[in-house]
């Protein structure tokens, strides 16, 4: 069981899906990564972030090299905060 009370992200590598989790779970499959924001992210705000600006898709195969090169815009944590708020 994983532990996410402080907010995780999991992104499905295959389909590029995002889904912001905030209560235990288990991986149910290999295909997904789980991100856990540091610093001043907030995994809300990433989750809605990357909802909003998807990465392009190649069909099926494995997209996490590309997520590891986005640049997310990085506003300060009240305004995520605020932002996530009001989605």
């Amino acid at each position: 069981v994983i532990d996410s009370a402080d907010g995780l992200v999991v992104f499905g590598d295959h389909t590029c899906v995002i889904k912001f989790v905030d209560q235990p779970f288990v991986q149910g499959a290999d295909g997904i990564k789980i991100l856990k924001p540091i610093g001043d992210l907030s995994a809300a705000y990433l989750a809605y972030y990357l909802q909003a600006y998807p990465l392009p898709t190649d069909g099926y195969r494995r997209h996490f090299s590309l997520l590891k090169d986005y640049q997310v815009a990085l506003p300060p944590l009240e305004t995520q905060q605020a932002i996530v708020a009001e989605i």
